[in-house]
């Protein structure tokens, strides 16, 4: 039975989703035992910010195969980790980005109109209405840094208000800035012209520290910084000596580098209005988010639909036949490869021809990179982790795309090399859930792939097929199918026999023995990727 663990909080209708599947739910905070305790137990964890998982703890993990989080960060997961063991890592961007931009505009305007130390002297009954002038937001120059979905919704908002916007985001398109009617800068130059600077990027070794003493020297005397995105994104101490020195009049701050916090100074600094990290912490978001990733992991586990996971490239939900359909293909053919090689793999090539090779390619490569490694690894490989053993094992891996067809609409073609051998081997699709093998060693042949298959090279001379035939009935092998392929170039032929059962070895040697055979292998496919569900526990 697939088991979900949940560590901290989701809404009863998020599990109930998982229940209807009728899978099992746990909840850490009944369990009565810590997580490092449990971990192994489980299929999948639903997690939030306040889980750590690192490396060791994943480590235990051996029966996980997902990591939900509702909302956007997760830099609480080891991704490396988790990727190595082949984990899927999913996260849900874009369902919070309405409470994000409210909040970020409702600290915008708290650092404004002094809104938290108004709100405190009243409170201790003092009235004292020119201590606390503010500004205006409209006609003030806001830079907004980040122009992903949160970015573009606190832009919106900031032009209702007749601000000026301008953003820096290397990686968006500048026609995306100029339909939300947004100025796309320099770095250097948002830092110079802005009176507001909002910090919307997410956390990356690029971003780390990006407003830091020198940043924050070339901003505009009295500017006013806030950051809803990642406290790793300030230095913090920079941050606190140009509050004290004056170069920056306010801050307004909901995430920090440490959370909770172990060093208030700045939160205690009078011109600094903070919250504890509450820019998605809406009822409704809150909602959506837990709705979304139980729906996003119920998914994957059912069917190997991925969405939104930032440890591999998601399978839009319109294409998800197609593509699971060739990303089976390509680990059965990588399988085949791996097999079939009497030599040991030190390069990779997938090729992709006709109308595939138009549309993302990523997740096919990993599948057939999968396949090549399974043989070797075993279930210990799968999509999300293939590439990354391929790296530890200093396989080269490259992908090439051919627009022209052959004889079928689209192919996949992966080849396998040492210094002086290559292995080639060619699959389609015909029709959903009909794989076939039109290829080996560039030789053409058109047979389906099955579980159970058998493959021969032999000199092209009469009575090899008879023969063959002959030691598989004396077995009791029941033949389906046998396609032969000639190669002109050798005077040899390739065989391909789909049989019902796994034929014995001594079978094999028995085939191998005659003089006319070259190459005999019998292989046993998984059809089914190790990331596709199981029915029983492993």
């Amino acid at each position: 039975m697939v088991k979900i663990l949940i560590t901290e909080s989701l809404q009863p209708e998020a599990i109930d989703i998982f229940r209807q599947e009728g899978w099992e739910v746990d909840l850490l905070r009944d369990l009565g035992e810590p997580l490092d305790a449990v971990i192994d137990r489980y299929d999948a964890l639903i997690i939030r910010s306040g889980t750590r998982l690192t490396a060791d703890l994943l480590e235990r993990a051996r029966r996980l195969r997902v990591i939900g989080r509702p909302g956007a960060g997760v830099d609480n997961v080891d991704l490396d980790a988790a990727t190595r063991r082949g984990i899927l890592v999913m996260n849900t961007p874009g369902q919070n980005s309405i409470a994000a931009a409210e909040h970020t505009i409702a600290l915008i305007l708290a650092a404004l109109r002094h809104l938290y130390p108004a709100c405190h002297h009243l409170k201790n009954h003092q009235w004292d209405r020119k201590a606390f002038m503010g500004s205006e937001l409209a006609d003030k120059t806001v830079g907004v840094v980040g122009l992903g979905r949160i970015g573009r919704e606190v832009a919106r908002r900031l032009m209702a208000f007749r601000a000026r916007v301008i953003a820096y985001d290397p990686y968006v398109p500048v026609s995306v800035a100029r339909d939300l009617g947004v100025e796309l800068v320099p770095f250097e130059e948002l830092l110079a012209r802005s009176d507001i600077i909002t910090l919307h990027a997410p956390k990356t070794e690029e971003t780390k520290n990006l407003v830091n003493r020198d940043a924050m020297s070339r901003m505009k005397k009295g500017m006013i910084l806030v950051n809803c995105a990642r406290g790793d994104l300030i230095d913090e101490e920079a941050l606190l000596e140009a509050l004290e020195a004056g170069r920056i009049e306010a801050a307004a701050l909901d995430v920090f580098r440490e959370e909770p916090p172990r060093d208030w100074r700045l939160i205690d600094h009078p011109r600094v209005v903070a919250t504890p990290h509450l820019g998605g912490a809406t009822r409704e978001a809150q909602v959506k988010v837990g709705m979304e990733i139980a729906r996003q992991v119920r998914d994957y586990l059912k069917s190997g639909l991925i969405r939104n996971a930032v440890n591999f490239p998601s399978i839009p939900e319109v294409d998800r036949e197609r593509v699971l359909s060739a990303m089976r293909l390509a680990y059965i053919l990588g399988q085949l490869g791996g097999y079939l090689s009497d030599f040991r793999i030190q390069r990779i090539e997938v090729h992709f021809y006709g109308s595939i090779a138009r549309h993302m390619v990523q997740p096919y490569v990993a599948a057939a990179v999968a396949g090549v490694l399974r043989p070797s690894i075993g279930r210990g490989v799968n999509w999300v982790n293939a590439l990354s053993l391929a790296e530890g094992r200093q396989l080269m891996i490259h992908e090439i795309r051919h627009h022209e067809t052959h004889v079928y609409e689209w192919m996949i073609e992966l080849h396998v090399f040492d210094e002086h051998e290559d292995l080639s081997l060619a699959g389609t699709v015909v029709s959903p859930g009909y794989k076939r093998l039109v290829s080996i060693r560039s030789a053409f042949l058109d047979v389906p792939l099955s579980e159970h298959m058998v493959f021969i090279r032999n000199d092209d001379i009469p009575g090899v097929i008879g023969e063959v035939g002959r030691c598989m009935a004396e077995a009791g092998i029941n033949i389906a199918y046998f396609s032969l392929a000639r190669v002109e170039s050798t005077g040899q032929a390739i065989g391909v026999m789909g049989v019902d059962s796994p034929v014995p070895a001594a079978v094999i040697e028995r085939i191998r023995s005659r003089p006319y055979i070259r190459f005999v292998r019998s292989v046993t496919l998984e059809l089914n990727p190790p990331t596709e569900p199981v029915e029983e526990d492993e």
